[in-house]
């Protein structure tokens, strides 16, 4: 079945060490023998992004696979987590310094070393990561943590996504949104959290833990005084929501949204927020020129090299 070989393929070459993705360049035209790794500085993203894709694949199928896969990818996120030393802060990239294909990143620990880290010593020995995190990369991993948790039942998996959307959140809450690197400063890519963002990140966040501090910023932002989610698409509301979700991290952002507002809808103290924010999501729908089949096919597969044996969901 082609999509078991595209699974392969990827976990062979596109996820070396803890299993986070990247891009691979060969040495050969055989594709035999790695070269160098690239892509690093969004690998975040796109492994959240990766993981999503496994969570639906395995609520579809039921693959062992498809599971594993998951599984491994949602550790890999928790590493991104931990590896920094700083709570709530989420590396681009971690990865072995040992592996010979890292060598060019691991040298810019000397050139680059308030972007690129090496660890001699504790927990992560041996480990790298790269720093200086954006807004984008954090929207790829709440959008592959929050999947996971809803749709792979694994209890060690989901206590650990829970605690860490707990701890990411609190540290985003207590830096007043602002995405800080370890030197103490905001990083200089995209360090303000918008406040769709704000609005998406808690509303997982109080899905997952219950807790009622992280729904406090969804009402905040779902009140029509401030209007988050349409502030968030009314520049683009002449254009059919699958163009929309062409914008890869907008179309993670947007796909919680509309996938976690419903739920939480019917609770009486935020009544007024909550239809205006019903409001936007049929506007938002009427808008598209295309099925809800094809709508929901763009939001899962928002980059297809990156979306490994999802075919028999998505045809």
């Amino acid at each position: 079945m082609k999509a078991q070989d595209y699974d392969a393929w990827h976990e062979m070459w596109h996820q070396p060490g803890y299993g986070s993705t990247v891009e691979v360049r060969f040495t050969d035209a055989g594709r035999t023998t790695v070269q160098s790794y690239g892509g690093t500085g969004d690998a975040c993203m796109w492994t959240g992004t990766y993981l999503a894709s496994q969570a639906l694949r395995y609520h579809v199928t039921g693959e062992a696979q498809a599971k594993a896969n998951a599984i491994r990818a949602a550790e890999a996120l928790d590493r991104h987590l931990h590896v920094t030393g700083k709570p709530g802060f989420i590396a681009r990239y971690v990865g072995e310094q040992s592996d010979p294909a890292h060598a060019g990143e691991v040298a810019r620990c000397v050139t680059e070393p308030d972007y690129v880290h090496c660890l001699d010593t504790g927990e992560f020995a041996g480990d790298f990561w790269k720093g200086n995190t954006s807004r984008d990369q954090y929207t790829g991993w709440f959008f592959g943590m929050s999947l996971a948790y809803d749709l792979v039942d694994d209890t060690d998996m989901r206590t650990m996504i829970r605690d860490d959307v707990e701890e990411v959140l609190d540290a985003l809450i207590a830096q007043n949104w602002k995405i800080i690197d370890v030197d103490g400063q905001p990083t200089t890519a995209a360090p303000s959290v918008i406040t769709s963002q704000q609005m998406n990140w808690a509303l997982i966040g109080y899905h997952i833990t219950g807790e009622e501090r992280f729904f406090d910023i969804v009402k905040e932002w779902a009140h029509p005084e401030k209007r988050a989610v349409d502030a968030s698409v009314e520049h683009r509301a002449d254009e059919p929501l699958d163009a929309a979700l062409r914008s890869e991290p907008r179309a993670r952002e947007l796909f919680n949204l509309l996938r976690l507002m419903r739920p939480y809808c019917d609770r009486s103290d935020w009544f007024q927020g909550c239809s205006a924010s019903r409001s936007t999501s049929r506007r938002i729908c009427s808008t598209t020129r295309f099925s809800r089949r094809s709508t929901w096919r763009r939001a899962a597969s928002i980059r297809r090299r990156t979306i490994i044996g999802t075919t028999r969901w998505t045809r």
